[in-house]
């Protein structure tokens, strides 16, 4: 199920601003509807003080709604960020699932995407349930070339590396 994230926003430049935002669960084919929709409406208007963003989503696995800003034309500021979640926190309601909830986490077990608490991750790593191979999401990303080269990584490679027992 490891995707070439690389084919994600290829016109962009690599130090383009970027978000990730994990739906709590896969969604189904209606709620991808609703997310799509939705997002179609906002990114021709999203705009900084005025200023048009160059902005553009990829919507992966059913789950992941990611979003790049190209700011060389004109920056994400404050306000339009929080502009961005706010229009995220009205999806949320309109299909009843979260996207900002950051305690979960999402990885791939038997190329099945899984989705859990922060606790039980924790715990499945280090009881050994997880190998080290196990692809783990990083949805701190905060770049487009991070996300080419970084969203997807082994445990071993990955921020929860260091709960894996021979870490320890």
């Amino acid at each position: 199920m490891i995707t070439l994230v690389q084919s994600y926003f290829r016109d962009y430049p690599a130090e383009s601003r970027l978000w990730v935002f994990m739906a709590e669960r896969k969604l189904d084919e209606a709620e991808t509807k609703v997310v799509k929709t939705y997002m179609d409406q906002f990114m021709p208007q999203w705009n900084a003080h005025g200023n048009a963003l160059k902005g553009g989503y990829e919507w992966i696995f059913d789950q992941f709604l990611v979003i790049a800003v190209d700011e060389s034309p004109a920056a994400a500021s404050g306000c339009s960020i929080d502009s961005l979640t706010r229009y995220i926190k009205l999806i949320e309601g309109k299909i009843g699932a979260s996207f900002t909830n950051r305690m979960l986490v999402s990885y791939l077990e038997d190329d099945q995407m899984k989705t859990e608490k922060l606790f039980d991750f924790k715990k499945k790593v280090k009881n050994g349930d997880l190998t080290k191979n196990t692809v783990v999401f990083n949805n701190s990303v905060s770049n487009l070339s991070d996300f080419w080269d970084n969203w997807q990584q082994p445990l071993d490679q990955s921020w929860a590396a260091n709960l894996l027992p021979d870490a320890q």
